[in-house]
């Protein structure tokens, strides 16, 4: 997106604190995620506004990082919370953030749900926010966005187990896995590595928690 080191430095720094805010909620609460009533919800959405208050204290020399977590949740479309903020009155740096929050969801599992593929959570982000974070943004993360990270942890078709060592950008489907898991669900004594791009029968079937990979 073109921004310079500076500008990446405090972007990073603000998405490590975006966050900050929900410490301040109920530990009980926050154990019942996605099943809060109408008052928790409100609480929750208070979120942001905590967080900022906090930097103001902690950081008074940054203005700028307490304005870009209590937008965080902003949508250009004017959807999100807690102002309901539109367009040009948002931060570029919540956008992103935002953006980045909402798909690092899509790829964790839930209590009432897999993770997404990380194909699939692009996708959905894509049909779902379309409105809500800039198209320079959107582009970008389909330019960059490896669809299995390094690191990423999956359940191959065959049944096998293991990590993403290096992605393919010619490929973005078939990357190389480290298999450290068989398919019957045993630690391999000597993991082995698994190019998919020439292994045209086995595909990535789901991406897994790597407390699977234990037998």
């Amino acid at each position: 997106m073109g921004y310079r080191s500076d500008d990446l430095s405090r972007l990073a720094l603000a998405a490590l604190v975006h966050d900050l805010g929900m410490f301040l909620l109920p530990e009980q609460m926050l154990d019942e995620a996605g099943r809060w009533s109408p008052d928790q919800l409100d609480r929750m959405r208070g979120h942001p506004k905590m967080g900022a208050d906090l930097l103001r204290q902690a950081a008074p020399e940054e203005p700028w990082l307490p304005e870009v977590v209590v937008q965080e949740h902003e949508r250009m479309n004017g959807t999100g919370y807690p102002q309901g903020l539109q367009g040009a009155q948002i931060h570029e740096f919540a956008l992103i953030i935002g953006m980045g929050d909402i798909l690092d969801a899509m790829l964790r599992a839930r209590l009432n749900r897999k993770a997404l593929m990380p194909h699939e959570a692009v996708r959905l982000l894509l049909a779902r926010e379309k409105t809500g974070f800039p198209t320079r943004a959107f582009k970008s993360l389909l330019n960059q966005f490896s669809l299995f990270p390094v690191g990423t942890w999956v359940k191959l078709s065959s049944g096998e187990i293991g990590e993403v060592v290096r992605s393919n950008s010619r490929f973005p489907l078939r990357p190389t896995i480290r298999v450290t898991t068989d398919q019957r669900g045993f630690r391999l004594r000597e993991p082995r590595e698994l190019d998919l791009s020439a292994s045209p029968l086995i595909h990535v079937g789901e991406i897994v928690d790597n407390r699977q990979t234990t037998a």
